[in-house]
């Protein structure tokens, strides 16, 4: 899928009635079973990146570089529709810009910026925030930097859980007067948080989890009852994958039994169609075998 149709198809999902998932992609294989599994768009999270790629706490560490980086070997072995997680851009606004610019390049379909102010400032406790004013601003920046009309860009505000919905209702106000193309909202959960994120703006929501306030609605349909126009997996894929890497490694520690781990694993043939071996070996037949 190319970078245009990639980015057209994101626009076209936010605006859909159904709610969709966008499950957590972490590197080339994850992408890859994600477009098997049937999803055609995926949400690239700093959160993820940083424990998967480096092996590090979600403290923002990972640089725009890394990111940069991350995404273009995302993007070459799976071309899906990716909302790139941009923390608070890296820095100031000028600094916003360039991640735009890096981000646009590598394959990205949406970019998010959150209003979290990052990384934690000497002396100070749990989580702190950006003024309204500065993240309008680096929003502004954002905007100005984009080069494909295409390329959707994301307010985001934690502020649900730290400050309380009438504080994220203000801010989702003024984030979607600055002229993004959608607001990602984390901590969310009632009918009430969305009904009131609802009266604050008539863009695209993007959520977190699959929320279950009514046991007799399904969590999808309650998102598109409140106008969610998706939601991410978050780190649910990820740490399934840990546990099971874990669980397979200490039997294997204790018993050195690895026939017993058979029926868990996935099949030659399952692997080889995700990394596209058949191609590859066609490839090879036709260049590098002397069929004279």
């Amino acid at each position: 899928m190319r970078k245009n149709k990639s980015r057209q198809l994101f626009r076209s999902m936010l605006v859909d009635p159904v709610t969709h998932v966008l499950p957590v992609v972490y590197d080339a294989i994850s992408a890859r079973i994600t477009a098997a599994s049937g999803f055609s768009a995926a949400l690239v999270s700093g959160n993820v990146s940083s424990a998967a790629q480096f092996g590090l706490p979600d403290l923002g560490l990972i640089t725009l570089t890394e990111m940069t980086d991350h995404l273009r070997t995302l993007y070459s072995s799976a071309p899906l529709s990716y909302l790139v997680d941009a923390d608070n851009g890296f820095g100031n606004a000028i600094n916003v810009m360039r991640c735009v610019s890096e981000y646009e390049s590598a394959g990205a379909s949406a970019i998010m910026f959150e209003d979290t102010e990052l990384p934690t400032r000497f002396g100070t406790t749990g989580m702190s925030f950006l003024s309204v004013e500065e993240m309008c601003r680096k929003l502004q920046a954002a905007l100005e930097a984009r080069q494909d009309a295409d390329l959707v860009l994301v307010g985001r505000t934690d502020t649900v859980k730290a400050l309380g919905i009438d504080e994220a209702v203000a801010r989702v106000r003024a984030y979607s007067a600055v002229g993004v193309d959608a607001i990602f909202v984390p901590g969310a959960q009632t009918r009430a948080d969305f009904e009131a994120l609802r009266s604050a703006t008539s863009l695209p929501i993007i959520g977190v989890g699959f929320p279950k306030p009514d046991p007799l609605t399904p969590p999808l349909e309650f998102l598109q009852y409140c106008g969610v126009g998706m939601t991410v997996t978050s780190t649910i894929p990820f740490q399934v994958s840990v546990k099971a890497i874990h669980e397979a490694l200490l039997h294997i520690k204790k018993t050195g039994d690895i026939g017993a781990l058979e029926q868990s694993m996935c099949t030659r043939q399952f692997l080889d169609e995700l990394l596209d071996a058949k191609s590859y070996q066609e490839q090879q037949n036709r260049f590098l075998v002397n069929n004279a």
